[in-house]
């Protein structure tokens, strides 16, 4: 299964910013460059760790070049979402959609999430939520 991407969507090292705290950034948090960190939400400063682009389907982080990864390509709600080595696996591709949610084709029916007060990111069942709207 593919990720129907709109043709627009080519970030550059640019911030992923939650729609409902705009002055937030996607985080790699202290910038740790080891796979399977888990990500959350920071204030935005411009960092490198704050930066993604777009590379054959992945997003991939600005300072470290792991990817957007679902842990153990999971599929069902509160799977967390961290960075991991690019791999070309379906758990690190992402599309943007018209509703501006990202969603990856390893997890048919889920969008990218914020979970809790800490902001880390999940998967979770779209529900067109502000949790789930990602600016880019």
């Amino acid at each position: 299964m593919t990720v129907a991407v709109s043709p627009l969507f080519n970030p550059q090292n640019v911030p992923i910013k939650p729609v409902n705290v705009n002055s937030k950034c996607l985080d790699v948090p202290g910038g740790n460059i080891n796979p399977y960190y888990p990500l959350t939400i920071w204030d935005c400063h411009g960092g490198m760790h704050q930066r993604w682009k777009y590379m054959n389907g992945a997003l991939v982080n600005e300072r470290n070049g792991l990817c957007l990864d679902i842990t153990g390509a999971g599929t069902s709600s509160g799977t967390l979402v961290g960075q991991n080595q690019c791999n070309g696996g379906q758990n690190q591709e992402w599309g943007y959609n018209n509703d501006k949610t990202l969603t990856s084709p390893s997890a048919p029916g889920m969008c990218l999430d914020l979970k809790g007060e800490y902001f880390h990111t999940q998967i979770w069942d779209c529900n067109g939520g502000i949790y789930q709207q990602w600016t880019l």
